[in-house]
């Protein structure tokens, strides 16, 4: 949820992930927002012993309304939360911290570019011994103890990369697999200009 906080403050574009843990973090906040208005609107007096206590409210009928929005926000919010729940659960199984997806992506793409960094170090070798001696032979150039490390290092980065490429894939898949079934009602959830209702939390539910 730290992480949904900073995405909500950095403004940053779409991540299912986060925008999951954003969209729990803004319904309590809507519940703070309703809860404050219930105590505005509540009726007190003191007791004998001078103690506050509730004798009604300013207008009832809103603050039933507002009850029931609560009540609402609060069943999508847990909802939400069994979501993000299952998405944590898969991170722990694959032994990695919870992410959005863009960082998911962004290390699978730097694990498949991992040996490309090794070729551009055996391409700089070999240019550096031809520009030394022109006339060298590429069997010579190959022989280079230099440069056969660094094949070794290349071919063994790019077994890894594929093991390590397919795991975070693999993850990918599953992680979509459970946001995607939040998207349609997150995205109902935020469509402008509108507040989430006890009416159209049952649309919502029947998405």
């Amino acid at each position: 949820m730290e992480l949904a906080g900073r995405h909500r403050e950095a403004k940053r574009g779409n991540d299912p992930v986060m925008d999951l843990g954003v969209t729990i973090l803004d319904l309590d906040d809507q519940i703070t927002d309703l809860y404050k208005s219930i105590q505005e609107n509540t009726l007190f007096e003191a007791d004998d012993e001078f103690v506050p206590v509730t004798v009604g409210f300013k207008n009832p009928e809103k603050v039933v309304g507002w009850q029931e929005e609560i009540a609402d926000l609060q069943g999508l919010k847990a909802e939400f939360e069994s979501y993000l729940t299952s998405i944590e659960v898969v991170f722990n199984e694959h032994g990695k911290r919870p992410v959005g997806l863009a960082t998911l992506r962004e290390e699978l793409d730097s694990i498949i570019d991992s040996p490309n960094a090794l070729s551009l170090r055996i391409t700089r070798r070999v240019r550096a011994m031809i520009d030394k001696n022109p006339t060298i032979s590429l069997a010579l150039v190959f022989a280079d103890p230099d440069v056969q490390t660094l094949e070794l290092q290349k071919h063994e980065a790019g077994l890894a990369a594929k093991t390590e490429a397919e795991a975070i894939r693999k993850l990918i898949d599953k992680i979509e697999a459970i946001a995607s079934q939040t998207k349609e009602k997150i995205t109902f959830y935020r469509h402008p200009g509108r507040e989430v209702t006890a009416s159209m939390m049952c649309e919502v539910e029947a998405l």
